[in-house]
């Protein structure tokens, strides 16, 4: 995988965000379930597949940003077992959750971080 451009402010960034990728997931996780009506039932996917699918991606996503080496396992490992189970992976999850990671809708869960860049 190819590292992209990326603004020296947003690699810097990323990488101070790494370490709470799996705290800021859980707030993405929320969202998610609260605003997505096919992720309401845990019983089609669990909080746990959905916090880790969660955590995965953000890692993924940071990780890439902050200029690391990553592999695109995460988002292919999460749309394939959806896929298998007949669950579509609907746009809306991955905006929420986009909306969630940039907005600070999970700021109270990052003692002292701003809000603006708390997820």
């Amino acid at each position: 995988m190819t590292t992209p451009d990326v603004d020296p402010a947003v690699a810097a960034l990323s990488k101070s965000l790494l370490p709470e990728s799996d705290q800021l997931a859980l707030g993405m996780a929320e969202r998610i379930r609260e605003e997505v009506r096919l992720y309401r039932d845990a019983e089609i996917v669990s909080d746990e597949e959905l916090v880790e699918s969660c955590q995965d991606n953000l890692r993924y996503v940071l990780g890439s940003l902050a200029g690391y080496p990553v592999r695109s396992d995460p988002p292919r490992r999460t749309g394939v077992a959806r896929a298998e189970r007949g669950f579509p992976t609907p746009l809306s999850s991955r905006r929420t959750g986009s909306v969630a990671a940039s907005s600070g809708s999970c700021s109270s869960r990052v003692p002292g971080r701003a809000s603006a860049t708390s997820c």
